[in-house]
């Protein structure tokens, strides 16, 4: 190119070079209809359109020059794709597209890309659903249930519940209950705020202590190991290295297939003990 612009005024019978094609395996979406036939001729006709938010291309099929759905069509068939650059003043024609297309997204976006069958590009797409269990964490790692948290507030009872009251900051709270150890102290002993009468029966530790834990428990279980672990582990007499990692071995029985219910949670690890008292609990 530096000699043909060198030479363009002194010799007529120069001629000036052809641009080399910009080939492309990865096509962006973000693209006007005629930036993607170029790019997919230049690329042997073969290219990969991925985007992670199904919008982008939908935006682009809304665009005034960017509607290349037709494209998406032909080529599904590998069917010719024919166009007109004007910049040139050349036909071109692409004999035997190929291209596939991976896209993510929610299913409203769906309806945005595609708001109907009636073109055929809906029967062009296979799609694949991933349904999942939602679980609510929350930022406070010491959580009480509905009921325990009008009681406690939502850090629960401990010495953070004494000094911040139920009203008070609840992260604040939290964090004291977890650092100072006193919600562990005070369920086993009923201090701190932990029981209606101040006392609370042996039988009954277990089941407040998860009541009140049981998303910093969950938490804690995933790795294997915590604060909340050995909490739990001592009310039940038990080693936290070995309830910990069986925990962790049985978290979606425990956790997930219990879809957090404290009781559940208590009688799944009750069950995983007396299953293997040597390994889960080391007694």
């Amino acid at each position: 190119m530096q000699e043909y612009n060198a030479n363009k005024g002194k010799d007529a019978n120069t001629e000036k070079p052809q641009k080399p094609p910009q080939k492309m395996l990865f096509i962006p979406a973000n693209n006007s209809a005629t930036g993607f036939l170029e790019i997919l001729g230049d690329s042997d006709k073969r290219g990969l359109i991925f985007e992670t938010e199904g919008d982008t291309l939908a935006k682009a099929f809304k665009s005034d020059y960017g509607d290349f759905s037709d494209g998406f069509r032909n080529a599904f068939q590998h069917e010719p794709i024919s166009y007109y650059r004007r910049t040139d003043k050349e036909y071109v024609e692409i004999d035997r597209p190929c291209l596939s297309a991976l896209l993510s997204g929610t299913p409203k976006q769906i309806t945005t890309l595609i708001p109907n069958a009636e073109n055929g590009l809906f029967s062009r797409f296979m799609f694949y659903v991933m349904n999942m269990k939602l679980i609510l964490t929350l930022v406070v790692s010491l959580l009480a249930s509905t009921a325990m948290a009008r009681h406690y507030g939502d850090a629960g009872c401990g010495l953070g519940l004494s000094l911040m009251g139920k009203d008070g900051n609840q992260v604040l709270a939290a964090t004291t209950n977890e650092s100072s150890y006193t919600q562990l102290f005070g369920i086993s002993s009923g201090t701190s705020g932990c029981t209606d009468d101040g006392a609370i029966s042996e039988n009954k530790a277990v089941p407040a202590y998860i009541e009140v834990n049981k998303i910093a428990l969950a938490k804690d279980a995933a790795r294997g190991e915590g604060e909340t672990l050995v909490g739990l582990a001592q009310l039940m007499g038990c080693q936290a290295g070995k309830l910990g990692p069986a925990m962790k071995s049985n978290y979606n029985k425990i956790f997930v297939d219990s879809q957090m219910e404290p009781s559940d949670i208590e009688q799944s690890v009750r069950t995983l003990i007396s299953s293997d008292k040597s390994n889960a609990c080391g007694v």
